[in-house]
């Protein structure tokens, strides 16, 4: 065990820096389990945040990217791609009874994607900022179809 600027270190070590297999915890509470590579998370590992959420999935030199799973300590969950820590590329986000599937760009809904409302409703089409953008389809728990376009999340020619 070691500890560098307070934090713990035990694992397996190459020229005096954390490399291969190893586990670390920061003085706030939170923790990583999995690969190092020059002191850096980088490839497979878990990562456990104190208030709840845990990332599982790939890092590249400290950041969350690649393929992984992120759950919310709310019980919400992401699964997919990750580019510099954040949601980008294709994933899907389940929260209290919603979801999306699709792309995603910064974070946010963005590109092509179906978003399943609470009340069973859905939206199927283009996003722009995580929000409905361009041609795409409404379908109401009624059952009742409006195709059209939207502009920032406000239907404009539908019909």
């Amino acid at each position: 065990m070691k500890y560098d600027n307070e934090r713990q270190y035990d694992g397996e070590w190459k020229g005096g820096r954390w490399h291969g297999y190893g586990q670390w915890m920061n003085p706030n509470g939170d923790r990583y389990e999995g690969t190092f590579d020059c002191d850096a998370r980088h490839g497979h590992g878990k990562y456990t945040w104190k208030n709840g959420n845990v990332y599982r999935g790939e890092f590249y030199h400290d950041k969350r990217q690649g393929k992984g799973t992120f759950h919310f300590a709310n019980g919400n969950v992401y699964e997919g791609d990750f580019m510099n820590g954040v949601f980008e590329g294709q994933g899907r986000y389940r929260f209290d009874g919603g979801s999306y599937e699709g792309e995603w760009k910064n974070g946010k809904y963005h590109g092509r994607g179906i978003l399943i409302f609470t009340d069973g409703s859905s939206y199927t089409g283009a996003f722009l900022d995580g929000v409905a953008h361009g041609q795409g389809e409404e379908k109401g728990v009624d059952g009742t179809i409006r195709k059209g376009i939207w502009d920032h999340g406000k239907p404009q020619a539908v019909g």
